[in-house]
């Protein structure tokens, strides 16, 4: 992972052009990583544009149909996991 600059929610809602709300609802749902600065909740541009990779509607398909996706390796999610408890990192 890139150390690049931390977004603050404010910033990574923009960057979404959403607001903080929806944003907030998108982490809760698992969809979106992020990172924890001490109890502070930050973003990379990283992070958010693969929010936005994984949610790129095909054509034809009704946008209100599409759902978030969450990221789908349960290897990756259980490396992120160790990761995160080994070093106290949250994705």
């Amino acid at each position: 992972m890139d150390y690049e600059e931390l977004l603050t929610l404010d910033d990574a809602a923009k960057v979404l052009k959403v607001s903080v709300r929806t944003l907030f609802r998108i982490r809760q749902t698992g969809a979106l990583y992020h990172t924890m600065a001490g109890k502070r909740v930050r973003y990379t541009l990283e992070q958010l544009h693969d929010y936005i990779r994984r949610n790129i509607v095909k054509p034809g398909v009704k946008a209100s149909a599409a759902k978030p996706n969450k990221p789908k390796d349960p290897e990756q999610s259980r490396a992120e996991r160790e990761l995160r408890e080994a070093h106290g990192i949250t994705f």
